[in-house]
């Protein structure tokens, strides 16, 4: 199964605002394949929070994503 999403791949290594349908909003770097040690799979985009630390970041639940200005 392909994970990957052109418009995330865009966008990885960058400080993005993400906005979740349930109205959640988190800035952090998107990442694809950087899970710390001891998760199950390392083929999933995560966004590293400063100060939380790494969240699974599902393209489902993703309402909006953006460059943080």
């Amino acid at each position: 199964m392909n994970r990957r999403d052109a418009k995330l791949d865009a966008l990885c290594g960058e400080l993005v605002d993400v906005t979740f349908f349930d109205g959640d909003e988190k800035t952090g770097v998107l990442e694809f394949g950087m899970q710390p040690a001891g998760w199950p799979t390392n083929d999933r985009y995560t966004l590293y929070v400063f100060g939380q630390g790494y969240i699974i970041l599902r393209k489902s639940h993703v309402s909006r994503i953006k460059l943080h200005i």
